[in-house]
C-alpha cells in the first residue's frame, strides 16, 4: 500500500497531536495575557542589568544609560501620568534608544511623543500599556524589539516607518484593538507572532521584497479579509494565518517553496486557494478545517503533508470531499487527489 493510502489510518494520532498543539498555543497565549494584566501598573524601574550604570538626568525624572558613542538610552521615567513627551537630549546627550521594559505595564499611559533622535525601541518597552492609544514612531527608527508593544490593547493604528529594518517577534501581539498597520517597504521578514491575536486587524499590505512570513505571524487575526502575497516570498511559516476567518481567496505565488504546518488551519471562510507553479512543499494540516471549494495545485509539488485538506468530523479529521481540485496530469498532486478520491480536473 502506498504512503498516500496509509495516511487516513494515521489520522487519529495526528488529530490528537493537532489538538494538543492548539491547546499549547492557547495556553501560551493565556500566560502572555496574564503577564500583562496581572499586578497593575509597574511602580519600580526595571532591574539593573549586570554591570549596568544607570544615570539620572538633571531634572531627576529620567534614568538612562550612557552609550559609548555619547548618546543616551532611556531606562525609566519617574512618576505616572497619561502623557509623556520625551526630550531629544538628556544632560546634553542625544536620546537614541528606549531600553528594554522602560514603559512596561504603565497601565495609565495613553500617549507618548518620541523625539526624531530615537533609532531603537527595546524589547517589551511598552508591553502591557493597555491604555496606550497613540504613538508616532520617528522617521529614523531602525529597530523595534521583541514584544515591544505586546498587549497594547487600546492601540488602534500603527505606521512603521520605512527606516525600520529589524522587528522582533511578538512586537504587536495581543494588540486586540489594532485595526490598521503599515509595514516598512524594505522589510524582508515578518517575525514570528508579530500580530498574534490582533482580532480586528482588517487588512495588511505586505511589502515587495518580503522573503518570509514567520510562524503564527497573523494567527488569530479573525477580521483579516485579504493578504496579497508578494512575488518575492519564499516561505510561509507554521500557523502563519491560522484562524484568519475573514480570508476568502488566496493566491500563493510561485516564488514560495514551502508552506508550513497548519499555515491556514481553521480559515473557515477560505473558499478558493490557488498555488502557483514553484510551490514544492505543503505542510501537515496546512489547509485543514477550511471552507475550501476550489483548489488549484501545481505540478511542482513534491510533498503534501498529512491531513492537508482534511476537516474535522465528530471525532476525527477526514478528507474534505467538497473540494474540487485541479492539477496537471501525471503530477504528484494529481496522484494525491486520485488516491483520496477528490473531484479532480486534469490540466495539461
Amino acid at each position: 500500500m502506498s504512503e498516500q493510502e496509509e495516511k487516513p489510518r494515521r489520522g487519529p494520532w495526528r488529530v490528537i497531536r493537532t489538538i494538543l498543539l492548539c491547546l499549547a498555543v492557547a495556553f501560551v497565549g493565556f500566560l502572555v495575557i496574564r503577564s500583562f494584566v496581572s499586578g497593575g501598573e509597574t511602580a519600580t524601574p526595571p532591574d539593573l542589568l549586570e554591570d549596568e550604570i544607570r544615570l539620572t538626568d538633571a531634572t531627576g525624572r529620567y534614568q538612562y544609560n550612557l552609550n559609548a558613542d555619547g548618546t543616551a538610552s532611556l531606562r525609566w521615567v519617574t512618576g505616572g501620568g497619561e502623557e509623556v513627551d520625551l526630550p531629544d537630549t538628556l544632560d546634553g546627550h542625544p536620546l537614541t534608544g528606549l531600553g528594554d521594559d522602560c514603559f512596561r505595564r504603565r497601565g495609565k499611559l495613553k500617549r507618548v511623543t518620541l523625539p526624531d533622535t530615537v533609532t531603537v525601541i527595546g524589547a517589551s518597552a511598552f508591553a502591557g500599556c493597555s491604555s496606550l492609544t497613540r504613538i508616532d514612531l520617528p522617521p529614523g527608527l531602525e529597530t523595534i524589539g521583541a514584544s515591544a508593544f505586546s498587549g497594547c490593547s487600546a492601540l488602534t493604528e500603527i505606521a512603521i516607518p520605512d527606516s525600520v529594518t529589524r522587528i522582533g517577534e511578538s512586537a504587536f501581539a495581543l494588540c486586540t484593538g489594532l485595526r490598521h498597520a503599515t509595514l516598512p517597504a524594505g522589510l524582508e521578514e515578518i517575525p514570528d507572532s508579530l500580530f498574534l491575536q490582533c482580532g480586528v486587524l482588517a487588512e495588511i499590505a505586505l511589502p515587495q521584497g518580503l522573503v518570509r512570513i514567520g510562524g503564527s505571524a497573523f494567527s488569530g487575526c479573525s477580521a483579516l479579509s485579504g493578504a496579497t502575497l508578494p512575488g518575492t516570498l519564499t516561505e510561509i511559516g507554521s500557523w502563519a494565518f491560522s484562524g484568519c476567518q475573514g480570508l476568502r481567496e488566496l493566491v500563493v505565488p510561485g516564488s514560495v517553496r514551502r508552506i508550513g504546518n497548519n499555515a491556514f488551519f481553521n480559515c473557515h471562510h477560505l473558499a478558493t486557494a490557488v498555488l502557483r507553479k514553484g510551490v514544492t512543499q505543503l505542510g501537515d494540516y496546512a489547509f485543514a478545517n477550511c471552507g475550501l471549494r476550489r483548489v488549484s495545485l501545481p505540478g511542482s509539488l513534491i510533498r503534501i503533508g498529512e491531513g492537508a485538506f482534511h476537516s474535522y468530523h465528530l471525532t476525527e479529521f477526514r478528507p474534505n470531499m467538497d473540494i474540487n481540485f485541479s492539477a496537471p496530469e501525471g503530477s504528484y498532486a494529481a496522484t494525491y487527489c486520485s488516491q483520496y478520491g477528490y473531484a479532480l480536473e486534469m490540466l495539461p
